[in-house]
């Protein structure tokens, strides 16, 4: 069986000829290239490596080889673009100006780039492009890390040198871009997706900085690269990209003013997979400890917006050996919207030098309260479970009064169903036989819709943002004639009305809505948002703006996948159980600096049972067509309400 092949391409420049030099990129590049060297021998894969430095890197060379070199990949393989350099920014086309909303382009520097030379510049455009003509090619998993600047002020520390430009680069004619020939300059500006113009192809994305930071070299070594290497060294590898990046940000927090980021685009599981390896297991409401050496305290990766409180009774925080162990309890924490600081007793030895995992009981998740009926044994072993759980079910609060309830767990023909109390209609899929492993099968539904409940329910009433919300949520759907018109919010509820209404019921083919989120930001101040869709069937997706986490300038707008129209299927166990309507949630999340919304994500629950096989109706209706501490933080929660056109109010299910 041949060896699975990792393709290096290094791209590292230090002597610019026209642009003033930096002194670590070289080394960084090496650095990181002998450290994947020992790691493929180590997991007995192969590493294909091509290094581009300084005056081999130029921009035709860097193009070519992201073609030729990782385009030898396959399938099974993967590849990895390393940028060390200067970045900035240049003029965006006027083709652009509707889908950049800072009106520039951020660009690499390559070898041969200069400030007054038009299309000198590797654009990030022109990146888009290479990597979906390279996924195109390969469908290899692609991988791409930078160690530049996007933007940012001037360094204050003379010891610490930005790798950025300090200017911007002019804007460049169509033709400069690499894709000029292929897609026209029109095709662009008369988009409403930049997606279906210039398509991204499936990749992750880590950089050392937001795109308005610097990102800074100390004594011929990045920041970020350094720190990333030896935060790989100590975790041989077995982190995730998306536990990499927090921890390196809270790592790097109030030394350096860089935060790191993380992108991913066409999978959501990629975040969760291990650096350049295989996919760990992502458990939810494990965290990270990590210690600051500026703060001389220990951060960990999760605040107020994950669900960390002070006031939460049933929260116990644990710190875990190697072998998930507990070494001990956190005795004290100061809670912050997207970190807390954890204290421990005089008697815990910890290394600073160490980063732990963290286990967190309670972590985002609301009480539900439960009313029990059916069959007396089935009701009698869910109960008798409950008390056995002990703390690991104390969420649930069972309910003798049914007006009360949140939901009932209803026992009947040797099946357990979970029942909405106004109309007693299944909510997920029946769970056959009364058996310990059945209860156990409840209790992680009731689980999951108890974080559903959280994120729904999630709010700051201590929030100082004024106006609150200080962003606009505009819905627009496309009517039968596919005209687009926006839908009034009206409260906190619009009721959509659908696109497509088959005369006949057909599951297989059930009403839809097309539609598409516009979010404005009609202040004088920037904000962060991230947009979460709530599904009936308490799914979770933080995905619905091409980054998760989107800046939003003043007086500037950004749309649901890039201005795609989204498709909102009749969900078929709505129309086979007769429901009177659909009800999903819309909740944007707003704060006044970057946060981390990955720890949300949860897939649906399985329906209830239809006429139509689940493998053709699949489980999500919403699909497309083809540590920093900020101050501030505020969500709008608004109710999707989709009728069920075949409703009938004189008969049942």
């Amino acid at each position: 069986m041949p060896k699975l092949k990792t393709y290096l391409l290094l791209t590292a420049i230090n002597r610019y000829p026209y642009i003033r030099p930096l002194h670590g990129c070289i080394n960084d590049a090496n650095n990181l290239q002998n450290y994947l060297i020992q790691a493929a021998q180590a997991q007995n894969k192969e590493l294909v490596s091509k290094e581009l430095y300084d005056q081999e890197a130029t921009k035709a060379n860097i193009v070519e080889a992201f073609a030729e070199h990782l385009g030898q990949a396959t399938e099974e393989d993967i590849c990895v673009f390393y940028f060390s350099g200067h970045g900035g920014q240049e003029e965006a086309h006027p083709a652009f100006e509707k889908h950049e909303s800072d009106g520039k382009l951020e660009v690499l520097a390559c070898y041969d780039s200069r400030l007054k030379r038009q299309g000198s510049f590797l654009a990030d455009k022109e990146l888009r492009y290479l990597i979906h003509q390279l996924y195109q090619k390969t469908k290899a998993q692609i991988t791409t890390i930078f160690d530049c600047c996007h933007s940012g002020g001037n360094a204050k520390n003379a010891l610490l040198t930005p790798r950025r430009l300090m200017d911007d680069a002019e804007g460049r004619k169509w033709e400069d871009f690499i894709f000029g020939g292929e897609i026209t300059a029109e095709a662009v500006q008369k988009a409403t997706a930049l997606e279906d113009v210039l398509p991204q192809g499936k990749f992750l994305h880590l950089a050392a900085c937001e795109d308005k930071e610097s990102a800074y070299e100390v004594n011929g070594e990045g920041i970020f690269t350094s720190n990333l290497i030896a935060l790989l060294k100590q975790t041989k590898g077995e982190i995730s990209y998306r536990n990499l990046i927090n921890i390196l940000a809270l790592k790097l927090q109030g030394s350096y003013k860089q935060r790191p980021q993380l992108y991913s685009f066409g999978a959501k599981e990629l975040p969760f997979r291990a650096f350049l390896g295989g996919i760990t297991q992502h458990q939810k409401q494990q965290a990270n400890l990590i210690y600051n050496q500026h703060e001389k305290a220990w951060f960990l990766d999760m605040g107020a917006l994950h669900g960390i409180s002070q006031n939460n009774p049933h929260l116990s925080i644990e710190l875990l050996d190697e072998e998930d162990k507990v070494l001990t309890k956190a005795e004290n924490f100061s809670v912050l919207p997207n970190y807390s600081i954890l204290q421990f007793g005089t008697d815990a030895s910890l290394d600073t030098q160490r980063t732990y995992k963290v286990r967190i009981s309670g972590l985002m998740i609301s009480v539900l309260r439960v009313h029990c009926s059916g069959e007396e044994a089935g009701v009698q072993l869910f109960k008798q479970q409950w008390q056995e759980m002990g703390k690991n079910a104390n969420f649930i609060h069972l309910s003798k009064d049914l007006s009360t309830a949140d939901y009932i767990v209803h026992a009947e023909n040797q099946r357990y169903s979970i029942l909405l109390p106004a109309n007693n209609l299944p909510v997920t899929d029946h769970i056959e036989a009364y058996e310990k492993n059945s209860v156990r099968q409840l209790m992680d539904y009731l689980n999951q819709i108890a974080r559903w409940l959280f994120v729904r329910r999630l709010e700051n009433p201590s929030t100082n943002i004024q106006p609150n919300p200080p962003l606009k949520m505009q819905v627009y759907v496309k009517n039968a004639a596919k005209e687009i018109q926006e839908v009034k919010i009206k409260g906190k509820q619009l009721i959509l009305k659908h696109t497509v209404v088959p005369p006949e019921k057909d599951l297989k083919n059930p009403p839809f809505v097309e539609l598409r989120v516009q979010i404005s930001n009609p202040t004088d101040k920037p904000y962060y948002c991230a947009l979460l869709y709530l599904s009936q069937d308490f799914g979770i997706y933080p995905d619905f703006l091409e980054e998760k986490v989107k800046e939003i300038l003043p007086h500037k707008s950004v749309y649901s996948y890039g201005g795609q129209f989204l498709y909102d299927k009749q969900s078929p166990f709505i129309i086979d159980y007769n429901w009177e309507a659909e009800t999903h949630y819309l909740m944007l999340l707003v704060s006044t600096h970057s946060f981390n919304i990955d720890v949300f994500q949860q897939t649906s629950l399985p329906t209830p049972p239809t006429s139509v096989p689940e493998e053709t109706i699949g489980t999500r209706r919403l699909y497309r067509p083809k540590a920093i501490q900020f101050p501030d933080w505020t969500t709008q929660l608004i109710e999707l309400k989709m009728p069920n056109p075949y409703f009938k109010a004189d008969i049942g299910v």
